[in-house]
């Protein structure tokens, strides 16, 4: 998650236990750890291994823990402000749905589309890349 605007606050920058530690030595815009099996709907921090959000989001729980996530974005019970004085607000959910479904299982379909256009010819491959 990087650094942005959402109503009420600002988005949060880092990890909201370690903060920008999460960025030594990795990248600056995806350092997050997925285990979709085991770790459903949450987003490891490769820093400190805080599972985030603390709530079970797929199971109904919407505010358990430190760190809950509605689907809205986590705001800490601990706020951690911006320069502003405005709490942020982590969006772990949205964060986990954007790499787990798009970026995962999303982007290789248009990929694969593509790749067979060029190889068959096929224009109804070129429009199903399109379209996604």
């Amino acid at each position: 998650m990087v650094l942005g605007q959402c109503e009420g606050g600002g988005v949060g920058k880092g990890c909201p236990k370690c903060g920008d530690k999460i960025y030594k030595g990795r990248s600056g815009f995806y350092p997050w750890v997925f285990d979709a099996e085991k770790h459903p709907w949450k987003v490891q921090c490769p820093e400190c291994e805080t599972w985030f959000p603390s709530n079970d989001w797929h199971k109904g729980d919407m505010h358990s823990g430190q760190y809950p996530d509605d689907g809205y974005g986590c705001e800490p019970l601990i706020p951690v402000k911006d320069t502003n004085g405005r709490a942020w607000r982590y969006p772990f959910i949205a964060y986990y749905h954007q790499w787990t479904a798009y970026m995962n299982e999303l982007t290789p379909g248009i990929i694969e589309c593509a790749q067979a256009a060029v190889a068959t010819g096929d224009r109804a491959y070129a429009h199903k890349a399109a379209v996604c």
